[in-house]
């Protein structure tokens, strides 16, 4: 379990929220509704004063080079400290070298700035440690802080807080937000698409000598431009806690009764995301190699087990129901088991390579458009770079060049296309009409494949004699989905 220490910036907080006189007319606002009080983001706790309370720190407002200095009052917490993490913002307009005021630009009604000068030195954070040492860092715009409102211009080594979210594409889906529901990920909830809210910006600053004691801080503004923080947090760990590993996919193994449904289940995890939670059904190599019903897709239903998807920070926990994993350990043996000795999770296929793959018309030599699934050896579709990872069959939904035959996915590819595959055993099978031998095989994968071809042998040719394969009612495809998939039948 990853422990922190919020720090209490209660004596030394000079200012509200709902002040705007430190901050531009397109920042304050934001200012005044950023969250306070006690908060998680990104699985960070933090601690802060409510917006009409003194709640922030200002500094650099009107030009001022005045240092601040923030104790930290966190006893026997403040060493073994790897990461102080900032929950802050600055002003959106700055000073130039004549200090002239220089206004984000263009500043539109409702609609947030562009922000100026990425990259310019507003402050120095500095560590200082009970044996008078000290560390010193830049805090510079768009890098390590930003304003709390921009147009899309993110932040270099620092983080929103609003946190990507898992959205499911059945829905239900608010008014006016059926497309957005299709994307499978937002940034904060669906509501801060529409409220226009602000953003703290979190900054993970290193510490480079967790073995020393942390007596204090120092903010040293430069006077371009106010910066306000609203509160602090020790992490007490090795790995940077806003940053996640690569997308992981875990089976999970649950007491017997508990998996029934494994859509039921509840997961969590602290500093990470779960974006799928979903169930694989049992797969035979053998028996799926030696089927003749080759391109019609497999049945659903069937035995199923629980399978997440994962990004998370190695010094993550994750819970599943009453059963609570270490993160650590999955990463460092590829498979855990829960603290109370009931359940164990493991990595799935986790040496993986970047594969181009062609599959190619066996009398011509040249790439042919076809449709194509890969397997993992535990059932898993792996879709290739570009294609969903779970096909929407909904009426009207989707307009991409995917299918869903029974519990089969397919996608559909010009002949090219690329993406991860597992090292060692995959299983794929490539289809293309009636007039091609449909393909299944098993592949093995080598650690840095690169390359990977799939020959079809053609086995009629009806067009000479005035046949033509062709599909006389369809909903709802874009002309180039439409030309694809004809090409590839």
């Amino acid at each position: 379990m990853p422990e922190f220490t919020p720090v209490n910036l209660n004596p030394h907080y000079n200012n509200t929220r709902i002040d705007g006189s430190p901050w531009d007319e397109g920042s304050a606002p934001a200012v005044a509704g950023l969250p306070g009080g006690e908060n998680t983001f990104w699985g960070i706790p933090f601690s802060g004063g409510e917006a009409d309370d003194p709640s922030i720190i200002v500094a650099g407002d009107n030009g001022s080079t005045d240092a601040v200095e923030i104790g930290i009052d966190a006893p026997g917490k403040s060493g073994d400290v790897g990461y102080v993490v900032f929950q802050h913002v600055c002003d959106g307009k700055s000073l130039d070298e004549t200090g002239q005021v220089r206004e984000p630009y263009p500043l539109q009604a409702g609609r947030p700035p562009v922000a100026l000068n990425p990259g310019e030195l507003l402050a120095e954070y500095t560590l200082v440690y009970a044996d008078g040492s000290e560390h010193t860092v830049p805090v510079r715009r768009q890098f390590e802080i930003n304003s709390p409102r921009t147009r899309g211009q993110s932040t270099y080594a620092a983080k929103d807080h609003l946190e990507p979210v898992a959205l499911d594409f059945r829905g239900p889906s608010p008014r006016n937000l059926w497309g957005r529901m299709q994307l499978n990920v937002n940034v904060g909830s669906l509501d801060s698409l529409t409220n226009g809210e602000g953003t703290w910006l979190l900054f993970a600053l290193p510490n480079p000598h967790p073995d020393r004691q942390i007596s204090g801080i120092r903010v040293t503004p430069t006077g371009r431009a106010s910066i306000g923080i609203g509160a602090i947090t020790l992490f007490h760990g090795n790995n940077h806690p806003l940053r996640h590993s690569k997308l992981e996919s875990v089976a999970v193994e649950l007491p017997d009764g508990e998996g029934s449904d494994p859509s039921s289940v509840e997961v969590d995890i602290d500093l990470g995301t779960v974006a799928r939670s979903y169930t694989v059904l049992a797969f035979d190599p053998d028996t799926w190699l030696e089927d003749d019903r080759k391109g019609w897709g497999d049945e659903a239903g069937g035995d199923s087990s629980l399978v997440l998807d994962i990004a998370a920070n190695p010094d993550s926990t994750l819970l599943i129901g009453d059963h609570e994993f270490d993160m650590s350990r999955l990463h460092e043996s590829g498979e855990v088991t829960a603290s109370d000795g009931q359940a164990r999770i493991r990595l799935l296929t986790a040496d993986r390579t970047w594969v181009h793959t062609k599959i190619i018309d066996a009398a011509t030599g040249k790439p042919t458009p076809a449709r194509i699934h890969f397997r993992a050896p535990d059932g898993r579709y792996i879709p290739p770079y570009g294609h969903r990872h779970e096909v929407n069959d909904n009426w009207f939904e989707d307009y991409g060049a995917d299918l869903l035959l029974g519990s089969t996915q397919y996608a559909y590819v010009d002949g090219t296309l690329q993406g991860e595959l597992p090292v060692g055993d995959v299983y794929v099978e490539v289809v293309k009409g009636f007039e091609y031998a449909p393909v299944r095989q098993k592949l093995h994968i080598e650690p840095g494949q690169r390359e990977l071809t799939i020959s079809l042998d053609r086995i009629a040719n009806t067009r000479p004699d005035g046949w033509v394969t062709a599909d006389t009612h369809t909903h709802f495809l874009t002309p180039e989905t439409a030309r694809l998939e004809a090409a590839a039948e």
